[in-house]
């Protein structure tokens, strides 16, 4: 290593103090230094300036290649024209070492001689050497400084907008892996819908064989309501139906459009779409869904093939179904597309994750059913019976246990979002946070039931028996009811200490509020002789749930 102390001719003190420092450091010490500095500088480069760098990283290039220019126009100036600008300047043309020994020597003789103004002379001329040196090797190292910072720059830029094109060139790649998935993912999906659609024929001949039993039944005793039970229907036949449905498998399809077909909602905001300056808000006529629907796969699994095999018995006159369940039949994830679905049978039935949306159910039986996230959502359910069953009232072919007084039907999760609940039943059942938001729920009555962590979010309520009912972090807010002192209500008839009154206020609204809830044009019949011409209170939810 070489002398701290030896001093280099022509370095300024400056520079002489630097060059002593880092010498000092040592290695260890000089990777320590550079490596501090190379954080301090491209940390924030890294954090702050990254976006700018890959937006703008051409105009960054430019700048820094237009200074080079410009420094590399200036050293050849001045290289060319050094002589003149010394001359000048200071009126001398070079500036060499050896140029100080002779008005040095001069000085020097002239003060020993005592000649002062020869000697001031000398040391003018000392000085002006001194100073044209000295801004000769200023602008010579700020020249080779430059030219090294600025390169050094650019190299460094070039990696960072290399590294930082890199990593959107890896985003990039991400998205398309993503991308290939969900196409896998479809593929896979179309691939099993394809496996599903090979049992259609065989559904087809189940449905040709039903329909040609219960015809020879109407003809053999001229009954006059074509009414069956699947007693009447052969075992081979009804065996046919318990294995295709145990044959066939959920899976998802293309939704193919942004909103269900059969939303009426939907088709109004579509049609009102041509017209958008006859409303005064457009955003209303914003659809749901996805813009590329026809592309991608509905949210869950269904099976069609279970939903047409609950179609055949119910466009068949069979409104039954607890003979096929007792012997195994499986209609979960079923997808029933009817219209109507009027007096059928459900007891006992496996129906978890079954959609029945979008339908219009009167007087059906849903007793000690499995129903655990199904769907009932956009539907109307008149008079239906989802309680749990007594022991001594079970359907045939099952038989009670006194041991087992109440058998509850299972409701967790299940989503009657958006629907009218009217003159239905709800008692005795398990049901977990159940969904009734945006619910018109009239007549109804969830006696004795089990629905801890329910949401009646914006749900329009009234003239509905909660006795006895586990209430548990229920969600009320936005709620319309029409009992001014429902929440007392609520708080003495329900299981004591399942519903905390103080959680929630309410207050008084007129029937314009009324007429802005979603499910207002489907307040009809007996849903609107229970709820309009009653004075209306909205809940507000104001403690938190513990």
């Amino acid at each position: 290593m070489s002398d701290p102390e030896t001093e280099i001719p022509g370095e300024t003190p400056g520079a002489a103090r630097t060059r002593t420092m880092l010498e000092g450091l040592g290695p260890i010490g000089l990777g320590l230094f550079l490596f501090a500095l190379g954080i301090g500088v491209g940390f924030p480069l890294t954090i702050i300036g990254n976006v700018f760098l890959t937006q703008h990283v051409g105009v960054v290039v430019a700048v820094l290649l237009a200074l080079l220019f410009a420094v590399c126009l200036v050293g050849v100036l001045l290289l060319l024209f050094r002589r003149a600008i010394l001359g000048a300047v200071f009126r001398i043309t070079n500036s060499t070492l050896e140029q100080f020994a002779e008005p040095l020597g001069a000085a020097a003789r002239h003060i020993a001689d005592r000649r002062a103004d020869d000697a001031i002379s000398s040391a003018e001329e000392l000085t002006r050497l001194a100073f044209a040196r000295w801004a000769w090797i200023s602008t010579r190292r700020w020249l080779i400084a430059s030219l090294t910072g600025l390169l050094a720059a650019m190299a460094a830029l070039a990696g960072t907008a290399l590294l930082f094109q890199q990593n959107e060139l890896l985003a990039i790649q991400t998205t398309r892996l993503e991308q290939q998935n969900d196409l896998l993912t479809t593929q896979i999906g179309l691939s099993e819908a394809q496996r599903s659609a090979e049992i259609l024929p065989s559904l087809v001949e189940i449905g040709v064989a039903l329909a040609e039993e219960t015809e020879t039944l109407a003809k053999e005793d001229g009954r006059d309501a074509r009414v069956f039970t699947l007693d009447e229907i052969s075992v081979g036949l009804r065996g046919r139906m318990v294995a295709a449905s145990l044959a066939v498998r959920p899976y998802r399809y293309l939704q193919g459009t942004r909103f269900d077909v059969r939303d009426s909602e939907a088709l109004n905001k579509l049609a009102l779409a041509r017209r958008p300056e006859i409303l005064g808000d457009p955003s209303v006529l914003a659809l749901d869904g996805p813009d590329n629907a026809e592309s991608i796969l509905i949210d869950r699994e269904v099976s069609p093939e279970r939903g047409m095999l609950i179609s055949m018995l119910f466009n068949s006159g069979i409104y039954d179904t607890e003979r096929l369940s007792f012997v195994g039949a499986d209609f979960s994830y079923a997808e029933v597309r009817l219209p109507v679905l009027n007096l059928m049978s459900f007891s006992f039935a496996r129906l978890r994750y079954a959609s029945f949306r979008f339908l219009a159910l009167n007087e059906a039986k849903f007793g000690a059913a499995e129903l655990e996230h199904a769907r009932f959502t956009n539907s109307v359910l008149m008079r239906c019976d989802f309680s749990g069953l007594r022991y001594d009232s079970l359907p045939e072919p099952y038989q009670g246990d006194p041991s087992m007084e109440i058998m509850p039907t299972s409701l967790t999760g299940t989503d009657f979002s958006d629907s009218l609940v009217i003159d239905t039943k709800f008692d005795n059942v398990e049901g977990l946070a159940m969904m009734f938001e945006g619910t018109v729920i009239a007549g109804s009555s969830f006696r004795n039931a089990s629905i801890s962590g329910t949401s009646f979010r914006n749900a329009i309520i009234a003239e509905t028996d909660f006795s006895g009912a586990s209430l548990k972090a229920v969600e009320l807010d936005g709620a319309l009811v029409t009992r001014e002192d429902f929440l007392q209500h609520l708080a003495e008839t329900a299981q004591p200490e399942t519903f905390k009154a103080d959680r929630f206020t309410m207050e008084k609204v007129d029937e314009a509020v009324l007429a802005q809830h979603p499910q207002a044009t489907r307040i009809v019949g007996r849903a609107a002789e229970l709820v309009l011409g009653k004075p209306l209170y909205r809940i507000k939810r104001v403690g938190e749930f513990r």
